[in-house]
Parts: structure tokens; C-alpha cells; sequence
């Protein structure tokens, strides 16, 4: 997995950043606080040809 749930359940945290997948953003929903955001999957393709 990509991440994991802290010993005592309060939080998850990023446990293996080399397998998050670019597009990605399902640990948002993960957040209470909706405290994480991310790229438009257009902003990442424009970011990708280098506009």
C-alpha cells in the first residue's frame, strides 16, 4: 500500500511515497479536515508537455 494508519487509528500517514500514481487523489478523501488537495488531471497533462 501507499499508506497506512498510525499505531493508535488517529491519522493515516504516506508509508511508501514511491507508489502513489500521478492522478491519483483517494488519500484525500481520507482527510477529515479536507486539508489536501491536488492537481486538475489537465493541469498534470499540461505540467507533463512542459506548457
Amino acid at each position: 500500500g501507499v499508506y497506512r494508519w498510525t499505531e493508535d487509528g488517529s491519522r493515516v500517514e504516506v508509508e511508501v511515497k514511491t507508489r502513489c500514481v500521478v492522478g491519483c487523489s483517494h488519500c484525500a478523501t481520507l482527510c477529515p479536515e479536507g486539508a489536501l488537495s491536488f492537481p486538475t488531471f489537465e493541469e498534470i497533462k499540461r505540467l507533463r508537455r512542459g506548457a
